[in-house]
């Protein structure tokens, strides 16, 4: 159960990064120019965190695998539900590589109106493919308590209330990410007790 424990633990880390990223952009005076994709931040810094999240969303990646390989979820619907939301969570980090590149971009700009478009197209699988994962952990019982239920929050959370968030206030959308992000800690340490048996 090594295995288990280690992408526990990196999803934990993962997770609480994930949230400090938002927090720390919600907090931050501006520094960016308001025209650019960037802003609020700087071009640099937008790159360097943008470069940081497509890595994270690897290792989220990674833990959403190893909910079934614990024992945590079973069946077809554990293996459809963690490999689609483990592609889905890579595919996001792509369009987080993506978006780095586009900081001095403008909003009229293509690859901005790409972006726009290609994150509510692997957000919304993701979200899907988290609820069936998450009821796969719900059938499968292996885990108790709140353990059995943080990855199905984490689906549903995408759809209520971070969607709506998003396209409604940007600092709603911070507190939305930095709570989602809270769930994905939350499946970490119900990995680590899994390994622990």
């Amino acid at each position: 159960m090594t295995s288990t424990r280690n992408a526990g633990i990196a999803t934990l880390i993962a997770g609480v990064l994930g949230a400090l990223v938002p927090l720390a952009v919600a907090l931050m005076p501006p520094t960016g120019d308001p025209e650019q994709y960037s802003y609020p931040s700087a071009p640099g810094g937008f790159v360097a965190l943008q470069s940081f999240l497509a890595v994270q969303h690897l290792v989220l990646a990674w833990g959403l695998l190893a909910v079934r390989r614990s024992g945590g979820a079973s069946g077809r619907l554990g293996a459809v539900g963690s490999w689609g939301a483990a592609i889905a969570m890579v595919a996001l980090g792509a369009v987080e590589a993506i978006a780095a590149t586009a900081s001095t971009a403008t909003s009229e700009s293509p690859i901005v109106a790409f972006l726009d478009t290609a994150y509510g197209v692997v957000t919304i699988p993701l979200g899907v493919f988290l609820i069936l994962l998450g009821a796969s952990v719900i059938r499968t019982r292996a885990w108790t308590g709140w353990r059995r239920w943080v990855v199905l929050i984490a689906g549903i959370w995408v759809f209520v209330p971070l969607t709506p968030a998003l396209i409604v206030d940007f600092t709603i959308a911070r507190v939305a990410l930095i709570l989602w992000m809270v769930l994905f800690s939350g499946m970490g340490i119900a990995l680590m007790r899994a390994a622990k048996g």
